[in-house]
């Protein structure tokens, strides 16, 4: 009626949240918690009991890359431990649920629009973990870049990422995302042309 579409996966969420057997939960309206996520060395391993880790964190990546951006961040954060989650990433995914379950019909929306151009946003932030984790560990001193890219009001791209290198300034965490970025816009402009 008022020219938009609005895309969502609330089947998904549900089935999210009824594999985790959370039904019964409280809902939460923020997707992660203020600090990042560390590897938590020293945690308690998760049974994969009632739920298996990477199952859940898989379902919420093909959610994050499809219609919802808001948890891309999020969900990147839990995705790193895939291989032998702690009790404290399975409470991070936890808190994701809680958070999917309270914006549940949320999504995105495809606006018509004559006007065709092509918009883009990006920004990181310089050593993202480090204090969080163990200092010896070099993946503690990555940065986090992301971008999110629209043509004609309609979102088409939005990453969340760990800088594959180790950047010695804000200023060149910011260079690496926008050359990550800008490698995307390139390849969107000669496809539009």
């Amino acid at each position: 009626a008022d020219g938009r579409i609005h895309m969502h996966q609330s089947t998904l969420i549900d089935k999210i949240i009824k594999t985790a057997e959370m039904q019964d939960c409280n809902p939460n309206y923020t997707p992660a918690s203020t600090t990042a996520l560390g590897s938590d060395e020293n945690g308690e391993l998760w049974p994969q009991y009632p739920w298996k880790y990477s199952s859940i964190v898989g379902m919420m990546v093909y959610l994050s890359t499809n219609t919802r951006p808001d948890i891309s961040y999020a969900v990147s954060q839990v995705g790193r431990f895939n291989r032998s989650p702690k009790k404290s990433h399975a409470s991070a995914v936890k808190t994701i649920i809680r958070y999917l379950k309270g914006t549940r019909d949320k999504g995105i929306y495809i606006t018509i629009s004559d006007k065709l151009n092509l918009e883009t946003y990006c920004d990181a932030d310089f050593c993202g973990l480090f204090g969080s984790e163990n200092a010896r560990d070099r993946n503690s001193a990555r940065s986090r870049g992301g971008y999110i890219i629209s043509f004609g009001g309609v979102l088409l791209i939005w990453k969340s990422f760990l800088i594959s290198r180790i950047c010695l300034s804000t200023l060149e965490s910011e260079y690496c995302t926008l050359s990550k970025t800008m490698v995307q816009v390139i390849a969107l402009e000669n496809l539009i042309r």
